[in-house]
């Protein structure tokens, strides 16, 4: 039964909160207006109607703004991932009971009545039992657009990575290739030629290409692929383990058992990079 109470619900929007706060208005002023309640039978005035209309649109105007405002003063409370239907209904007895505060300083000063606590009760629970039915209508409503929906759990969106993709030229006429980032291995300087190691949805695949490993280097713009050895340039991410000791150390590619050789002089770069890697 409670767990209504624990469904995520939408925040409403301007327009619905101008609508619940014209249907309040009119109903109280109708109830008012039409049962009379509370000794308003009894008063006898030309200007009553518009006196009775008066706390209507005291009503809708007051219960509009603070239903505004309140979100905006307290954004700490009324985070849309946290909105349930609970809060809402707490949300909605605050303002309204904002509104009536609002209606008790209306009625003081067209009427020229005084101000004291006992007073202040007295009229607040006429006020309040007045304005219940039509509150009870606001919950009921809701509640009955909720209540077969599912229990919402707040997902922050998540944006998919885009894949990267590499484009490097070799020496010779229209020598070119191009990959995605996380399909490069390493690159492997062989006399002349560079060769290209990439691992295809766990297939490898070797490329090669006319240019000295410097020049490779110079087109591959990303700080996780980096030249280890004069002879090997390195995706990080697809590096498993650093392995060894000074001076010989190597890396441990994730998805081949080949070990690549990191240079003396690379070492605390290497370190460095890795730090902030799951290797």
């Amino acid at each position: 039964m409670f767990e209504i109470f624990k469904k995520t619900v939408s925040l409403n929007t301007i327009k619905q909160d101008a609508w619940v706060g014209f249907f309040l208005g009119l109903s109280v002023f109708l109830v008012l207006a039409v049962l009379q309640p509370f000794g308003t039978y009894s008063y006898q005035d030309s200007g009553k109607l518009m006196l009775l209309a008066g706390y209507g649109i005291v009503i809708g105007v007051v219960y509009f703004i603070s239903a505004r405002l309140l979100p905006l003063v307290f954004s700490n409370i009324y985070k849309k991932e946290n909105w349930v239907y609970g809060r809402e209904i707490i949300h909605i007895i605050v303002v309204f009971i904002l509104t009536v505060i609002a209606t008790y300083f209306y009625r003081n000063i067209t009427l020229g009545f005084g101000y004291s606590l006992r007073g202040f009760l007295f009229y607040f629970g006429m006020a309040f039992a007045t304005g219940l039915f039509p509150l009870m209508i606001v919950f009921i409503i809701r509640y009955m657009k909720i209540k077969n929906e599912p229990i919402v759990i707040y997902e922050p969106v998540v944006v998919a990575q885009q894949n990267i993709y590499i484009s490097i030229e070799g020496e010779n006429k229209n020598e070119k290739l191009k990959f995605s980032k996380e399909e490069l291995l390493f690159i492997k300087a062989s006399d002349n030629y560079v060769v290209i190691h990439l691992d295809k949805n766990g297939k490898i695949s070797k490329h090669m290409l006319r240019s000295p490993l410097s020049k490779i280097a110079q087109q591959i713009d990303d700080e996780d692929i980096l030249q280890v050895h004069r002879s090997y340039l390195v995706n990080l991410d697809n590096v498993e383990n650093l392995n060894g000791k000074s001076p010989n150390y190597v890396l441990q590619l994730k998805s081949l058992k080949e070990e690549i050789p990191v240079s003396r002089t690379k070492v605390k770069s290497v370190k460095e990079r890795l730090s902030d890697k799951p290797v």
